[in-house]
């Protein structure tokens, strides 16, 4: 019995890495397009481009719903006339900050910071026509982006990623200083996760040989109400962990110990 729960988890496990991923990905494209939201792509590392209202093609390796903030910005700026890019735009990090607004009242504004430009002009020279590139550096820049809300479609979480995109995904943030220990927990869990079979297992087998008079009612019982306290103890861990009172790798283990 334990062997063939032991058999289960490796099946789990599979499913959750080469379908669950995939199939949260499609079902969250075809929400998006349901809803009107513009269309993402997610690579390996969560990196996505977006097209914007006006034309612009956004790439951007992490951005931040909460406080509104990019981190490796690229603005793709196309001239659809000629069939051409016409200038790109980079940024390490974007942010909304105060600016000056209309009739004197405060606004916000996409500012970049440590970025450059590149504008992409047709220079004919000698009958021969290529392109001149005029690169600027810049400390700080306001940029012209779509508002928040525009880029604020849900944001891909574990289940969309294998555990290996996840990894990498970690890797990317904790060096680019976000806060990742919610994603650290997931990380875990991926792996603790396709044990659940083992615990229940475990937990059903004594329950089965001890009913005796009481009958298969009343294992059946203690089996829903042990199930239900087994997922509340999963939830309350996680957000445990996601709030760093205890370790990440403890929060995902401990509720199958």
């Amino acid at each position: 019995m334990v062997l063939f729960a032991a058999v289960c988890s490796g099946v789990l496990f599979e499913m959750q890495e080469h379908v669950l991923a995939m199939s949260n990905r499609e079902a969250q494209r075809l929400n998006a397009t349901i809803r009107g939201w513009p269309v993402q792509t997610f690579g390996t590392l969560d990196r996505r481009w977006i097209l914007g209202n006006t034309g612009a093609i956004y790439h951007y390796d992490f951005f931040d719903p909460a406080v509104n903030q990019f981190a490796g910005l690229s603005i793709f700026e196309v001239d659809a006339a000629a069939w051409r890019l016409a200038s790109l735009t980079y940024a390490k990090s974007v942010g909304l900050v105060p600016g000056p607004g209309t009739g004197g009242e405060s606004s916000l504004i996409w500012l970049g910071r440590d970025g450059w430009v590149r504008d992409f002009t047709v220079a004919t020279e000698h009958d021969t026509t290529g392109t001149a590139v005029n690169y600027q550096p810049f400390a700080q820049r306001p940029l012209s982006l779509e508002p928040p809300k525009f880029f604020n479609a849900p944001e891909p979480d574990a289940d969309r990623m294998t555990y290996a995109e996840l990894n990498r995904y970690v890797t990317e943030l904790q060096a680019s200083g976000y806060y990742v220990i919610n994603y650290i927990v997931q990380l875990h869990r991926k792996v603790a996760f396709p044990f659940v079979t083992v615990v229940m297992t475990l937990l059903a087998v004594p329950f089965a040989a001890t009913t005796g008079r009481r009958g298969a009612l009343y294992g059946i019982g203690i089996g829903i109400v042990m199930a239900i306290a087994y997922w509340i103890m999963l939830s309350v861990f996680g957000a445990l962990g996601a709030g760093g009172a205890m370790s990440p790798l403890l929060a995902a283990w401990a509720p199958r110990t």
